[in-house]
């Protein structure tokens, strides 16, 4: 039980769950690991998934992605929001199948 504050005034003890916890530092970093799938019946085409995130982040969050496995590619943020971020990808004719990363960050 520590809790550091800033300033020369201490307040009471707060005691948060582990779950408590780890959602407000959710607010500011979150990574993951996502699927993706997709079939289209012609020609190449754009795709798009969507991921919500595990908690709401403190403001518009950034984010990176990169494809882990599989074929996807050209993988882009196509938008995003504290709730969540619509990944584009291409894909060719047929179905496709990928991993990709995604960090999102929420920094102050």
């Amino acid at each position: 039980g520590i809790q550091l504050e800033e300033g020369d005034v201490a307040t009471p003890f707060e005691n948060r769950t582990l779950a408590d916890e780890l959602r407000l530092c959710q607010r500011y970093y979150e990574a993951a690991t996502v699927w993706a799938v997709s079939y289209n019946s012609s020609g190449s085409q754009t795709q798009r998934c969507m991921y919500f995130f595990k908690t709401t982040k403190r403001a518009n969050p950034s984010a990176t992605v990169s494809v882990l496995s599989g074929l996807l590619h050209t993988l882009v943020v196509a938008g995003i929001d504290p709730n969540g971020l619509w990944i584009a990808f291409g894909s060719a004719s047929g179905g496709i199948d990928g991993q990709f990363g995604v960090i999102i960050t929420s920094e102050l």
